[in-house]
């Protein structure tokens, strides 16, 4: 199911606006969701309590962050950012809030490692090329600026 995992989900900043579309993509797919059926595999004793975190009236803690990436088969770097997502959203200082912002960049940079061709891969062997087409950037600038 990770490759159901949708890329954008590393471009959220609310874990509640996240877990709402992760709800609408389970019930769009037709899978089982309900309040009662997710406090049920989450092992929440009340079945409204996602219902009050969706409302902003209630938090998930880190464990329930956990169950709840497993719950939506969230896993490696999605469950790693939705998890330090719900700590990012909960912290209390700006201290807090810079720290957990910071892992939150470093797992999207981590996500969005691209990999080169070996014609791609070619032009950066060599350093002449690169300081070639820059110097090609810089005499096309200057040439603007006259």
């Amino acid at each position: 199911m990770q490759n159901a995992i949708p890329k954008e989900i590393f471009e959220y900043d609310d874990y509640v606006d996240l877990l709402a579309e992760l709800i609408r993509r389970r019930k769009e797919k037709g899978l089982t969701f309900s309040f009662r059926w997710f406090a049920l595999k989450a092992g929440f004793n009340s079945p409204n309590y996602l219902h009050l975190v969706l409302n902003r009236k209630r938090h998930l803690s880190e464990e329930s962050a956990i169950k709840a990436a497993e719950i939506f088969q969230l896993s490696g770097a999605s469950r790693d950012y939705f998890v330090t997502l719900v700590k990012f959203n909960k912290a209390k200082t700006a201290s807090q809030r810079a720290a957990f912002g910071e892992v939150l960049l470093k797992i999207r940079l981590q996500d969005s490692v691209a990999y080169l061709d070996k014609a791609k891969m070619g032009y950066y062997l060599s350093w002449q090329n690169i300081a070639l087409r820059e110097c090609l950037v810089i005499l096309h600038v200057a040439k603007f600026l006259k």
